[in-house]
C-alpha cells in the first residue's frame, strides 16, 4: 500500500486541488440563505481534508516535506496575529468563524492559508495547470456575469428579500465579481500569449473576462484589472520598450494612488466623488478609531462586525440609520481593527512578500509575471473591498503559483529533462529515507475518521444554512410551525447570531401581525438568547417587540426603555436611534428626556433629517421652550414643509 500511496497520492492531490481552484469560484447553491460563501467554504474544507490526509500518508512513507515550507513565512505572518487577537478576544465563539455571510473569522482564514500551502507543495515546478484552472474558472464567472448583464439569467435571484438585476455572477456581489475578474485578467493575458496551440479560444476567454469586468461596474475591480494588466504588459513589452517592467510597476502604483485618493477626496468634501467611495472613507475612519481601543493586538477576527458601529461617523449614520457594514471595506483596515498593528503589519507583509517574490523573477518568466499581476491586482482591490472567501483564496492561489513559477523557471534554466506533471509529482515526492510498511490501524484509520468528520461537518454546515433558508420561506408563507422547526434545526448545529436574530425577527413580525401573546412570548425568548450581544439592529427589534406587546399587556411597558438604553450604548452616535428613542420618551410623557437626548447632536445633524428637527421642536414645545421650539420648527419645515411633528409643535406654541 505504501508504494501505491507514493505513486498515486500526488496525482490524486493535484486533481483535487485543481478541482478546487477551478470549481470554487463557480459554486453557488440556490436553496441556501447564503448561496455563495457557505457552499464554497464547505466544499473547500472537505476537499482539503482529503488532500491533507493523503499528504500525511505520504509523509509517513518518507516523502519529501520541503514543499510544505514554501509559503510558511507569509502563512505565519497572517495567522499568527489573528491567533493572538482571537485568544484575547471578547467574542471567541463568534470570532472563530465570523458572520455567516462573510466568514472572516480565524478558522476560515486558516483554511484558506492551508489551501495555499498545499497548492504550492503539490505543484512544485509545474504551475501551468493552476493557470488553466484559474482562467477557466474566471471565464465561467465572466460568462454568467454577462448573461446577467444582458438580463437573460434563467434564475430570478432574490438577495436580502429583494430581486436583483446586478451582475452578481457566482460570487454574490458585483464588487466581488469585479475584484475576482480583475485578478483573473493578468493570468489570462499571459496564458493566451504562451499557449499558441489554444490562442484563439484563450483570446475569446480573455475578451470575455475583460468585458464582464467592465460591465460589473465595480471601480475596485477595474482598478485591480488595470494594475494587474499593467504588470503583465511590462513583461510582454520588455523586448521592445526599455525598462518596460518598471513602467508597468509605475502604472500599477498610479492606479493604487488614484484608488485610495478617490476615497480620501470624498472625506475632504469633494462633491464629484461617488457615494460608495465616500462611504468607504467613513468606514475606514470608524475602523481607525476602533483600533485605538486595542492598538497592538486588536479586538479579534471579524470584530468590526460586532463593535465597529460604536465608532461610526455621524454623517454616515444620518444616511444609513441602523444599517452598518460588517467590514470597513478595506482589508488593511479590517486587519487593523481585528488584530491591531500586528495584524495590519502581517497582512501588508504577506502582500509585500508576494510582490517581492514576483519582482525577483527574470524578464523571461512570463508565468511568474502572471502570478505577480494576480497578487498586485488583489492588493489594489483589497484597499477598497471586503476580504470575501473567494478573493482571499485567489491571493493564496497567486502566492502558490508564484513560488511554483520560480521553481519551474529555475529548473528549466538548468536544462533539466522536462517531466510530465504526473512524473514531476511522483518523483518530486520520493525520498531516500527508509520506508516502513504502512499499518492500517495506526496510520490509515485515524485519517479516514478525520476525513469522515470533515465531510460530516461540511455537510452539516451547509445543511444548517439551507434549513435557515427553508425557515425563511416557511415564515414567508405564514407557516410559523415549519419555519420555527427549520430554524431551530439550524441553530442546534451551531449557535450563529445571525440565525438567532432571523428566528427572533420572524417571530416578532408574526406577533405584531397577530397580536398573539404566545407569539410575543416566543419572540421575546429568542431575542433574550442574544442578551449581551452588541448588535444595535437586534436590540432595537427587541425593543419594538416590547412596544408592540405593551399595547396588549401594559406590564411590558417597563421593558422598553432598558432595551433602548442598551441600543444607545452600542450605537451612541446614531441620530436615527436617538430620534426613535426620543419619540418613545415623548409618548411616555418624558419630553425633558427626549430633549436631553437630541440636543447633544444638533450641530452634527445640521441641515439634515427633518424628522429629527420636528421631534426636537415637539420636545421643546412640551417643556415650554417656545423660542427653541420655534427655531427647530423653522429648520424642520425648511427641509420638509409637511413635517408632522413640527406642525404639531407649532400648534402647541400657538
Amino acid at each position: 500500500m505504501g508504494g501505491y500511496v507514493m505513486e498515486k497520492g500526488p496525482v490524486i492531490r493535484r486533481g483535487i486541488l485543481l478541482g478546487l481552484v477551478g470549481a470554487l469560484p463557480l459554486l453557488f447553491l440556490r436553496p441556501a440563505l447564503d448561496p455563495f460563501n457557505v457552499p464554497k467554504f464547505a466544499v473547500l474544507v472537505f476537499g482539503l481534508s482529503i488532500v491533507l490526509a493523503i499528504r500525511v500518508l505520504e509523509l509517513l512513507q518518507g516523502a519529501d516535506r520541503s514543499g510544505l515550507t514554501r509559503l510558511i513565512v507569509p502563512a505565519g505572518a497572517l495567522i499568527g496575529p489573528l491567533l493572538i487577537a482571537w485568544l484575547l478576544a471578547p467574542y471567541k465563539a463568534f470570532e472563530l468563524f465570523g458572520r455567516q455571510g462573510r466568514l472572516q473569522g480565524l478558522i476560515p482564514y486558516a483554511i484558506v492559508v492551508l489551501f495555499g500551502i498545499l497548492l504550492a507543495d503539490a505543484f512544485g515546478d509545474s504551475p501551468r495547470p493552476i493557470m488553466w484552472a484559474f482562467v477557466l474558472a474566471g471565464a465561467g464567472v465572466a460568462s454568467y456575469s454577462l448573461i446577467q448583464y444582458l438580463q437573460a439569467d434563467p434564475f430570478g435571484w432574490i438577495l436580502e428579500r429583494r430581486q436583483t438585476l446586478s451582475a452578481v455572477s457566482t460570487l454574490g456581489n458585483p464588487n466581488f465579481t469585479g475584484g475576482f475578474l480583475g485578478m483573473v485578467l493578468p493570468v489570462a493575458m499571459v496564458l493566451w500569449v504562451i499557449t499558441p496551440k489554444h490562442r484563439k479560444p484563450l483570446g475569446f476567454l480573455t475578451i470575455a473576462v475583460t468585458g464582464a469586468l467592465i460591465f460589473t461596474g465595480s471601480q475596485g475591480g477595474w482598478a485591480a484589472g488595470l494594475a494587474g494588466a499593467s504588470i503583465v504588459a511590462g513583461f510582454l513589452a520588455r523586448e521592445r520598450i526599455p525598462r518596460a517592467r518598471l513602467l508597468g510597476i509605475l502604472g500599477a502604483v498610479g492606479v493604487t494612488v488614484v484608488t485610495v485618493g478617490v476615497v480620501i477626496l470624498g472625506q475632504l468634501g469633494v462633491e464629484q466623488i461617488p457615494p460608495t467611495a465616500a462611504a468607504r472613507g467613513y468606514w475606514w475612519r470608524a475602523a481607525g478609531e476602533m483600533s485605538l481601543q486595542s492598538p497592538v493586538i486588536g479586538r479579534g477576527p471579524s470584530a468590526f462586525a460586532v463593535e465597529g458601529v460604536k465608532y461610526r461617523v455621524l454623517e454616515e449614520a444620518v444616511k444609513t440609520g441602523y444599517t452598518f457594514p460588517d467590514d470597513p471595506h478595506s482589508v488593511p483596515f479590517a486587519f487593523l481593527a481585528a488584530a491591531g498593528i500586528l495584524g495590519a503589519a502581517g497582512f501588508i507583509f504577506v502582500v509585500a512578500w508576494g510582490i517581492r517574490q514576483g519582482l525577483a523573477v527574470p524578464d523571461e518568466d512570463l508565468i511568474g509575471g502572471a502570478f505577480l499581476g494576480l497578487v498586485v491586482a488583489y492588493a489594489v482591490q483589497s484597499l477598497v473591498s471586503i476580504d470575501e472567501v473567494m478573493l482571499r483564496t485567489s491571493l493564496w492561489i497567486g502566492l502558490a503559483g508564484l513560488v511554483c513559477a520560480r521553481v519551474s523557471f529555475a529548473t528549466s534554466a538548468k536544462k533539466r529533462p522536462e517531466k510530465t506533471p504526473k512524473k514531476a509529482a511522483r518523483n518530486g515526492r520520493r525520498s531516500n529515507a527508509p520506508r516502513t510498511k504502512l499499518r492500517w490501524a495506526p496510520a490509515v484509520a485515524p485519517l479516514v475518521l478525520f476525513v469522515a468528520a470533515a465531510g460530516w461537518w461540511s455537510f452539516s454546515f451547509l445543511s444548517a444554512d439551507i434549513a435557515m433558508h427553508e425557515g425563511v420561506e416557511a415564515f414567508g408563507e405564514d407557516d410559523v410551525k415549519a419555519g420555527r422547526e427549520h430554524m431551530e434545526e439550524a441553530i442546534s448545529f451551531r449557535f450563529e447570531t445571525g440565525y438567532q436574530r432571523t428566528l427572533a425577527g420572524n417571530l416578532a413580525r408574526v406577533a405584531a401581525d397577530t397580536k398573539d401573546p404566545e407569539m410575543f412570548e416566543a419572540a421575546d425568548k429568542e431575542f433574550s438568547a442574544l442578551d449581551g450581544w452588541p448588535d444595535v439592529a437586534t436590540v432595537v427589534q427587541h425593543a419594538r417587540l416590547m412596544r408592540d406587546w405593551s399595547e396588549i399587556d401594559p406590564n411590558r411597558e417597563a421593558d422598553v426603555m432598558p432595551l433602548y438604553r442598551r441600543a444607545l450604548e452600542i450605537d451612541p452616535r446614531n441620530p436615527i436611534l436617538r430620534l426613535e428613542v426620543s419619540e418613545v420618551l415623548v409618548l411616555l410623557e418624558d419630553p425633558e428626556g427626549a430633549e436631553d437626548l437630541l440636543e447633544p447632536v444638533t450641530d452634527e445633524v445640521g441641515p439634515h433629517l427633518p424628522a429629527f428637527w420636528g421631534m426636537l421642536a415637539l420636545a421643546r414645545a412640551q417643556t415650554g421652550d417656545e423660542t427653541g421650539a420655534q427655531q427647530a420648527i423653522e429648520q424642520a419645515l425648511r427641509l420638509d414643509p409637511e413635517e408632522a411633528r413640527a406642525l404639531q409643535a407649532r400648534e402647541l406654541i400657538g
